[in-house]
C-alpha cells in the first residue's frame, strides 16, 4: 500500500491509501500528484461546532485540502466507490474526497476530524445520499492536523488558508 505524504506550512501528515478498497479513487489523486496538478493547493476549509449553524441536523468536523477556485469549476469523472460498495466508512481520520455530483471529482479531500457517519452511503450530507468516496486513512501526522483544526475560521473558509507546499507519493516498501 502507497501513501500519499501532505507537506504544510504547519507541519506534515501521510495518507495511507487504501488502493484495494478504492483504486479508482486514489488513482485519480495519484495521477493529480503525479502530474503536479495540486500546485498551489491549501488547507481551505474547515467545518467544526464554532462555524456550523445550531439547525444543521448533521454537523461535521472536517479539514478540507484543495485548491477553493476548484469548488467552483467542473472537474473530473471518476465513478463513486461510495463507503457501501467499498466497506470504508468515515472514522476519525478518514480522507474522503470532496465531490459534485456522483461522479464529479474537482482535485480536493477532507478529513475526518472525528467519526462522521452522515457522510457515508445514505448520511445525509449530500443531496443524493451517495455520501462521499473514502480514499485513504491518516498514519502519520495527527498533531499537525489537530493543529490546523484549531486554526481560525471566517465562516468555513481558514484564515488565513494553510498553504500545502509539496505533494508526494511515498512507495510502499519505505
Amino acid at each position: 500500500m502507497s501513501s500519499l505524504r501532505v507537506e504544510t506550512t504547519m507541519g506534515a501528515f501521510d495518507i495511507a491509501l487504501q488502493e484495494a478498497a478504492a483504486p479508482a479513487t486514489c488513482d485519480y489523486f495519484k495521477q493529480l500528484v503525479a502530474a503536479d496538478r495540486l500546485r498551489g493547493a491549501e488547507a481551505f476549509r474547515m467545518l467544526c461546532e464554532r462555524n456550523q449553524p445550531p439547525d444543521v441536523t448533521s454537523p461535521i468536523h472536517v479539514i478540507q485540502f484543495g485548491r477553493d477556485e476548484w469548488m467552483t469549476t467542473r472537474q473530473h469523472e471518476v465513478p463513486l466507490e461510495h463507503t457501501r460498495r467499498t466497506g470504508l466508512s468515515h472514522q476519525r481520520w478518514s480522507v474522503s474526497a470532496a465531490r459534485f455530483g456522483a461522479t464529479e471529482l474537482y482535485g480536493s479531500f477532507f478529513v475526518c476530524m472525528r467519526e462522521e457517519p452522515a457522510l457515508d452511503y445514505g448520511g445525509d450530507r449530500h443531496a443524493d445520499g451517495q455520501g462521499f468516496a473514502v480514499f485513504g486513512e491518516v498514519c502519520r501526522g495527527f498533531a499537525t492536523l489537530e493543529q490546523i483544526f484549531a486554526a481560525p475560521v471566517t465562516g468555513e473558509q481558514l484564515d488565513p488558508p494553510i498553504a500545502v507546499t509539496r505533494f508526494s507519493l511515498v512507495a510502499a516498501s519505505q
